[in-house]
């Protein structure tokens, strides 16, 4: 195989366009090693370069970071990597940084293609070497080029013989991993996918390889971050290869651990090019990029979720990240899909088309629906359409410019101003702020593939709007709040609707709220999974105007953009209408059915509850009955499992299995799974328990060998078993889908048949067609909001009447085909719950009644009966393996006994050959020992002569010392001549100094230097002084000056006088006369003649002195002299001392040689006991090995009657399970009888909807009769109409209003009060004070049927 080494200056050409495959960054880690004694192995995956550990050292010694193993192996050393994935292998990184002296001389290394789940070992054959040994040096990189392998995912480094490495990277090319669904939306630029870093413009801090790594890295050193910019405008840029062409849908950009240095904001371009460009060379603005996502914001320490723009119909291969100005980035995800995509969540259906023709001009093509991702809700993404309200944990990661302070003495931190209210209404609206409180129920309508059609949005014109999650509590609270609600919002468009393709949706959750900005079109809160309580924050005038909320209806498009708000008003008796509607006058009931009236309508509500009660218990049995079938599954399923993991655990042994256990004693437990919360718990550990048995069965089959999975029939039934399940997965799917959609329609049809029920029950009602001569016709109406209770009053539309909640309807012909109309949903709705019956109980029956064959072919029983024979067939090997295994044993005793009598023999011819050796060396001891005596007389004598030279060396010593007592005499008088000629010349100073004994003039001279220095400052200090005062004051400056020259001159005379005075004395004793003064020169004169003969005199004494100087230092040579002959004698003496040393040395010599003779001999002896003794040791080791094959043996017998109690288990076992087998057959006879019985149930089941059916029709006569009286009284009505007069209608109706009032007159107080409250007791009215009044002097008695009541039973009614 070619191998090219790759200079270091040469990597980014040779391996920039290559994946780090075993980078623990993405998976890669060691798995085996021969020794990594002084060093571990995992160092060498590690991502940072190596450091210098110099100076450090622990247990085992000096600490480096790398993998280093022990000295002096006699072979080599090994190291086994699993790559972090498949991949071809194109070069090798291996450094030996930091390891100098300790570097590993050679390497190589072998290449294996395994499934990932696998060990492989050093010995494996299926190794194929890849790079040949090749020579490392020490403290350097050496990178090496090969030849593109493929399908790799095991390595093996071979080190030789030993040594350190510090760094092992191996380069090459992901094997992708795609989805197989093409229009599954997977991340393109990640690593696993093919994605690759192609360009950075920047890396200075982190490299751009980081930003497609999984996961969210550790801290800032794994991501992607430049060097700080100087200059305003700049930008960073990293290009990425998508894994492979996609359609882009959105980006996730994580700025985690970067919390100061994130940047400012980010954009996103795109393009399509198949080809391999190099970005190192090529001008990129050549190229058409297209921008995908504009610049925006980005905060700190967060992951942002942004939806692409100029995406839609194409497909893009590389992706441009730029940031401004500079900065890091963790992480960057590009999601989209390798076909044409696929929705997230959710999407604009029929109604955003209809919104865009109404913008676009008409034409006769449908456009298509546009799709809209759910993305998490962040303040970035969210920012141009408002403010997100949270709180942060770190406040490191507070977006930019937010202020935060302690509060509450410390106990809290305050996030301040995160949104401010705005409001721009007129002032003469009126209108003003106020908190609300929303109560929102979960959204219902989401397909099976999670997505759901937007129909209606919403804007605030004149202010903003701000929704704050409430959570749980008690009372009026929610017990069990939702914890994720639905955002989604748009710009105002040019035709001042919508701009649809600004449309963002976002999911958030009850730790965030949000604030809509002013005019942004959004949809009502609309919240997932369960009901929510958001606090609002609004200011509005409230009286429903536009001005307050502006409502546009997408689905149909030739609506009015603004609508206004429904609004729950009430009417002059306190019932609550809808606004819009008008009120007419109030007809009230006749006066003598009054009360049989208002008893009627209790009953028809209690009634009413009964039939939901019923319902219910029938809801709750069923639920009972599919509840124990569940259990007894489970308990079926939890059985299975526990007996899989037993036999596994009985069959194999302990220490060969991981100590970890399945917990399926709460997992089955349904009764602890009951609430939707715990449906994450539930499939976390059921997952879990999968890892657990996985790995279980998994170290089971690599102890028997692994090879019978890996590959044949037991692979493809494998495969087989994986794809069905996932087929069932999509099918339960599917049916979950189904089933929602059933259950809304059930919800649906419930409410109707309420409704009719209700209908049903008033057309019944004689009380109801007679409480009013007029004729008047009943009309059924679904149950708004307001109408879910059966007899709840509502206002109902004029002209009609409204009589308990359900409106009447004029005319008869409608009542007509209203009740057709129900009465054919109500056939259809009776066929399909039959049809729907029917196939429930035949699903039910075939679920409980599997035959046989199902069950052979489960692939269950199919893997349970394959585990079967091979445990069947590992016993056979056992019992093969323990037959070789004692015959080998035999053989291995017998060769021992036959090897043991030949070394004995052996060392008993050593043992008698020493001995004799050893008589023999104890003679020539004896030899040697005289020899030593005599050379330790001839040492003494030498000894003698040495302590002789050694006086004479002594008498040197002390000459040397009389020399220099000689010298410091000389020196002084050389002291006293040198102060004597400074006298002469009358230099004082350096008399004094000379006397001073200091003989060193250089110091003098110093001295004179330092005086002469500080005079110069001091003149130097006086000049700049007076150069001060010469700006100043001139004049001062000249007086001064010429006082200085004045005192000069003056101290010049005086020293002359000085001198004058010394030669001539006082001048002030000077006779006045000149005559004197001669004499007085004439007297000095000889003064100084006399001076120099004692000059002269003192010259002669010295010359005396010197003379005996001159004797003195004769004499003083003399005895040099007589030193000198004393040195040569002692000279003599150490030669002698010399020659004496040598022939000591030569009886030395010939002693040390006795000596080693006699070591010589004694090592001898040493290695023959030596010998001995390991002949000795070997026998005890082979007696110990005798033992430890004899407890071999016995193991070997234990394991077997292991297998053999194994083998008769799993025959009690399979015994067992054919007993089982016959049960299950008597089971299923049993099952074919319950099976007659439930047909025979069921053939009861249609009897009783036979009569059903029949008691509908009769309800439909009665119905046709009611119909014939409506009819009458109609005709009566039309009769008294035309032939009454006017004067005489006047008079009755007067007469009617009169009783209608003399009804709703109380008759306790006879006449002053209304019948506005009702005894639940009894059912009799009052007006409030007389009720009042008997409760306050407790007379608590009905005053019409003297029957007592509480305060409980008080209600209050309402006529109308």
């Amino acid at each position: 195989m070619t191998v090219e080494r790759v200079p270091l200056d040469a990597f980014a050409k040779e391996f920039s366009q290559f994946t780090e495959l075993s980078s623990v960054a993405i998976g890669g880690r060691v798995l085996s090693v021969s020794d990594d004694f002084f060093a571990e192995a995992f160092h060498l995956l590690l991502v940072e370069p190596a450091p210098s550990l110099k100076g450090q050292f622990g247990p085992k010694g000096a600490l480096y970071s790398g993998w280093e193993s022990r000295r002096h192996n006699p072979a080599y050393d090994w190291c086994i990597i699993r790559l972090g994935t498949s991949g071809s292998i194109s070069g090798f990184d291996i450094d030996t940084s930091h390891f100098n002296g300790n570097e590993a001389p050679e390497v190589s290394v072998d290449i294996l293609s395994a499934s990932p789940s696998e060990e492989p070992g050093k010995e494996d054959a299926r190794w194929v070497e890849v790079l040949p040994k090749q020579a490392l040096g020490p403290n350097s990189r050496h990178l090496f080029r090969i030849p593109e392998t493929t399908g790799v995912n095991f390595v093996k480094l071979n080190m030789y013989p030993d040594g350190g490495i510090a760094r092992f990277r191996v380069y090459g090319n992901v094997i992708p991993v795609y989805p197989q669904d093409p229009a599954e939306v997977f991340d393109l630029a990640h690593v696993f996918a093919g994605g690759r870093v192609e360009f950075t413009s920047d890396q200075h801090f982190g490299v751009g390889s980081n930003l497609i790594l999984p996961g969210r890295g550790k801290d800032m050193g794994d991501g992607w971050e430049t060097k700080r910019s100087r200059h305003k405008g700049h930008e960073d840029w990293a290009i990425i290869r998508l894994g492979a062409p996609g359609a882009l849908e959105q980006v996730e950009i994580d700025t985690a651990h970067f919390k100061g240095n994130f940047p400012e904001s980010c954009e996103l371009h795109a393009l399509t090019a198949f080809e391999n460009i190099d970005w190192t060379n090529i001008d990129q603005e050549s190229y058409d990029w297209v921008q995908i996502l504009p610049r925006t914001k980005l905060g700190p320490h967060r992951q942002h979720y942004f939806q692409l723009e100029n995406v839609e119909g194409r497909q893009y291969t590389h992706v441009k990240v730029t940031i401004h100005p500079d900065g890091g980035i963790k992480r960057v995800r590009v999601l989209g899909a390798k076909g044409e995509g696929k929705t997230l969540v959710s999407k604009l259906g029929e109604a955003v088309s209809g919104a865009l023709e109404a913008v676009a001009p008409t034409t006769n093509t449908t456009p298509p629906v546009k799709t809209i991702p759910v993305l998490p809700l962040t303040p970035e993404a969210f920012a141009s359409f408002g403010q997100v309200i949270q709180a942060y944990e770190d406040h490191n990661a507070v977006p930019k410019g937010t202020k935060i302070t302690p509060a509450n003495q410390g106990s809290a931190s305050k996030f301040h101003k995160l949104s401010l209210l705005a409001s721009s209404y007129p002032e003469e609206m009126g209108a003003t702020a106020g908190l609300s409180v929303y109560r929102c129920n979960p959204l219902q309508h989401i397909s099976s593939d999670g997505s759901t059609d937007l129909t209606i949005m919403e804007r605030h014109p004149f202010t903003n709007q701000a929704f704050i999650p409430m959570g749980k509590g008690r009372e009026e609270g929610l017990l069990d709040p939702g914890t994720t609600y639905l955002v989604v919002v748009a710009h105002n468009g040019a035709d001042d609707r919508p701009d649809v393709q600004t449309v963002r949706a976002f999911i958030a959750s009850a730790s965030q709220g949000i604030v809509y900005k002013t005019a942004v079109w959004h949809q009502p809160m609309t919240v997932l999974g369960k009901a929510m309580d958001f606090a609002c924050v609004e200011t509005q005038v409230g009286d429903g105007r536009s001005a307050d909320c502006e409502i546009v209806e997408l689905e149909r498009a030739e609506l009015d953009a603004s609508v206004s708000k429904k609004r729950i008003l009430t009417g002059s008796n306190g019932a609550p209408y809808v606004n819009g509607s008008v009120t007419e006058d109030e007809e009230s009931p006749d006066l003598a059915n009054l009360e049989m009236f208002r008893k009627e309508a209790i009953f028809r509500r209690m009634r009413h509850y009964s039939r939901e009660y019923d319902r219910s218990q029938s809801r709750i049995a069923e639920l009972e009955r599919r509840r124990n079938t569940c259990e007894a599954g489970l308990a079926a399923m939890a059985a299975c499992w526990t007996q899989l993991v037993e036999a596994i655990r009985a069959v194999a042994k302990p220490e060969e299995l991981p100590q970890t256990t399945p917990n399926t004693r709460d997992i089955f437990d349904i009764s602890s799974h009951i609430s939707e919360d715990d449906a994450p718990d539930l499939v976390s550990a059921l997952e879990d328990n999968m890892q657990v048995t996985q790995s279980l069965v998994t170290k089971f089959v690599n102890l028997g060998g692994g090879s019978q999975i890996s590959g044949g029939d037991g692979y493809v039934r494998l495969q087989k078993a994986q794809t069905e399940c996932v087929a069932l997965k999509s099918e339960i799917q599917v049916l979950s889908g189904k089933l929602r959609d059933s259950e809304t329609q059930k919800y649906e049809l419930h409410e109707k048949l309420v409704v009719a029920e209700t209908a049903a029950d008033r057309l019944r009602s004689k009380t109801v067609q007679d409480i009013n001569p007029h004729p008047t016709t009943a009309s059924v109406q679904p149950a708004t909001e307001e109408q879910r209770k059966p007899s709840s009053p509502v206002q109902s539309l004029p002209p009609t009447p409204v009589i308990n909640g359900h409106g009447n309807v004029s005319d008869s012909d409608d009542h007509k085909f209203l009740a057709d109309l129900r009465g054919k949903q109500v056939e259809e709705l009776n066929k399909e719950v039959a049809d729907l019956t029917a196939r429930n109980s035949s699903l039910t029956l075939d679920s409980k009644n599997l035959p046989a064959e199902v069950v052979t072919e489960s692939p269950h029983y199919k893997v349970l009966m394959d585990h079967a024979s091979y445990l069947l067939h590992t016993l056979s090997e056992a019992q093969q393996e323990n037959n070789r295994l004692s015959d080998e044993l035999q053989a291995a005793l017998d060769s021992r006994k036959e090897w043991q009598d030949a070394v004995e023999a052996a060392a008993n011819e050593s043992n008698k050959e020493l001995k004799v050796l050893i008589g023999k060396r104890d003679a020539e001891n004896a030899r040697l020992r005289d020899q030593r005596e005599q050379q330790a007389a001839e040492l003494n004598e030498r000894k003698q002569r040495d302590n002789l030279k050694f006086a004479s060396i002594k008498e040197l010593e002390k000459l040397a010392e009389a020399r220099s007592a000689r010298i410091s005499v000389l020196e002084s008088q050389l002291s006293s001549h040198k102060a004597q000629l400074a006298a002469n010349a009358g230099n004082e100073d350096l008399m004094r100094f000379f006397f001073s004994g200091n003989l060193n003039d250089g110091d003098y001279v110093e001295q004179l230097k330092n005086r002469v220095s500080d005079a110069e400052q001091r003149a130097a200090a006086f000049e700049q002084t007076l150069s001060i005062f010469q700006d100043d004051h001139p004049k001062v400056v000249q007086h001064m000056e010429a006082e200085a020259n004045a005192l000069q001159r003056l101290a010049s005379v005086t020293a002359k006088l000085e001198n004058y005075q010394q030669i001539y004395g006082n001048l002030s004793s000077l006779a006045p006369d000149t005559a004197q003064l001669v004499e007085r020169v004439r007297e000095q004169e000889e003064e100084i003649k006399r001076l120099r003969l004692k000059d002269e005199q003192h010259v002669k004494e010295k010359t005396s002195v010197y003379s005996e100087l001159e004797q003195l230092s004769g004499a003083w040579e003399a005895l040099n002299q007589q030193a000198q002959s004393k040195v040569f004698e002692l000279k003599d003496m150490e030669d002698r001392v010399a020659k004496c040393g040598l022939d000591k040395a030569k009886s030395d010599n010939k002693f040390f040689a006795a000596m080693r003779d006699k070591e010589a001999i004694e090592n001898e002896r040493k290695n023959l006991v030596r010998n001995q003794e390991k002949q000795g040791k070997i026998v005890e080791r082979l007696v110990e090995s005798e033992r430890n094959l004899t407890q071999q043996v016995l193991g070997l017998d234990k394991d077997l009657v292991q297998v053999r109690r194994q083998y008769e288990i799993r025959a009690a076992e399979i015994s067992g399970c054919r007993k089982e087998i016959r049960e299950l057959l008597a089971l299923q006879e049993a099952e074919a009888s319950k099976l007659t019985n439930a047909k025979i149930l069921m053939t009861e089941r249609e009897k009783e909807l036979r009569e059903k059916k029949a008691e509908l029709a009769k309800m439909s006569e009665e119905l046709a009769v009611l119909k014939k009286q409506i009819e009458k009284q109609a005709a009566y009505l039309q009769e008294r109409t035309t032939t009454g007069s006017s004067s005489s209608r006047e008079a009755d109706l007067e007469k009617e209003l009169k009783q209608a009032v003399n009804v709703v007159k109380c008759g306790a107080c006879q006449g002053t009060g209304f019948r506005d409250t009702m005894l639940r007791q009894c059912g009799h009215t009052f007006c409030r004070p007389c009720i009042e009044a008997r409760v306050s002097t407790r007379q608590r008695k009905c005053p019409a049927c003297n029957l007592a009541f509480s305060v409980g039973e008080i209600q209050a009614i309402y006529l109308q």
